[in-house]
Order: C-alpha cells, then sequence, then structure tokens
C-alpha cells in the first residue's frame, strides 16, 4: 500500500455532451406530406412514420409486427402494439389519434389487397408492395430514405425517431398530432 494518491494529480477528463438535434414539426409534416396518396404504399408509408412518431420503436420491434383478424393473435389492437422487445420482452405500446387513423387506413388497404390476390390476411403487418411479404427493418429504413428524398429533406436515421418520441413524451406532448 501506498500513503499518496498517484492520480490526485490528473485533471479528470470533461466530456462535453452534444444535445441530439430537434426533428421539427414542420420537417415531419413534410415527410408525411410526401407519402399523400391511397395506394398501398403510401397508406403503409404514412402509418409506419406515423407510429415511428408517436411511440418510437426500434426497426425491429416495429417491422416484427404481425396482424391477425383475431384480435387474440393480433399484435394491433385497438390503439395499442404488442410488441416484441429486446431479450424477448412483450410490452403494451399506446399509440394516439393521427397514427391510430393511418394505421386503419392501411390495415384496410392491405386486406383488400391481400384478399385480391387471394393471400392469407393474418400474418406480417407490413407488407412490401412487390412481393407481399414482410418487410424487413432495413426496407423500413430505405423506405425512409425514399421518402426523405421526396420531400427535400435530409436523410433522417430511423433511431431519431426514438428521440423524438422520448422528448415529446418529456414535454406532455407525446399524442399531439404533428
Amino acid at each position: 500500500m501506498i500513503d499518496w494518491d498517484p492520480v490526485s494529480k490528473i485533471d479528470p477528463v470533461h466530456v462535453e455532451e452534444k444535445p441530439i438535434p430537434v426533428l421539427r414539426r414542420v420537417t415531419r409534416k413534410r415527410l408525411v406530406v410526401a407519402c399523400k396518396g391511397t395506394d398501398l404504399a403510401s397508406l403503409r408509408d404514412t402509418a409506419i412514420i406515423m407510429v415511428l412518431i408517436d411511440i418510437g420503436l426500434r426497426l425491429g420491434e416495429l417491422a416484427g409486427l404481425d396482424y391477425a383478424e383475431d384480435e387474440q393473435n393480433s399484435d394491433v389492437d385497438y390503439y395499442v402494439l404488442e410488441v416484441l422487445g429486446k431479450g424477448g420482452r412483450r410490452w403494451a405500446a399506446p399509440f394516439g389519434n393521427t397514427a391510430g387513423l393511418a394505421l386503419e387506413r392501411y390495415v384496410r388497404k392491405r386486406n383488400h389487397v391481400l384478399r385480391a390476390a387471394r393471400l392469407p390476411v393474418d400474418g406480417p403487418l407490413w407488407i412490401s408492395v412487390k412481393r407481399n411479404g414482410r418487410l424487413t427493418g432495413s426496407g423500413i429504413a430505405i423506405m425512409l430514405d425514399r421518402r426523405c428524398a421526396q420531400a427535400g429533406i435530409a436523410h433522417i436515421n430511423p433511431h431519431r425517431f426514438r428521440h423524438i418520441f422520448t422528448r415529446e413524451w418529456r414535454l406532455g406532448t407525446a399524442t399531439r398530432p404533428i
């Protein structure tokens, strides 16, 4: 043992916190407007963006959602998503009216398209327009890049929606329309 502190003369490292840039309401609105339309892709993209803004899910959580007409087997319930999160933990993620209406419109169109193609309605919630299969997390990220380009805004990392949600939640405006 020594009777003096060898690190007493070293100055502590000062780590400067960088605030995460806020995604302004105007930018969010432009992103949603870029999805305008009544086709399956437009309704899907609008619903995905609205759910990301309202809940701030991880891409894997969002992509892993399933839909079933029997509510007992569906991850989609009345304004609540049953999410399978990290570590296999299930949790309920409530969302607001704006995201709910967008999701309802998408689900109606999705079911209509799948029935017209004689495909089962029960399955992945988010479907790829070209192959009617599950839209993956990377597919959602690609869609987001495409919609950002259409809106004329800079690339938005999908994880940034988690920061938007956290900020809105702290301010008490988490379910306010964009």
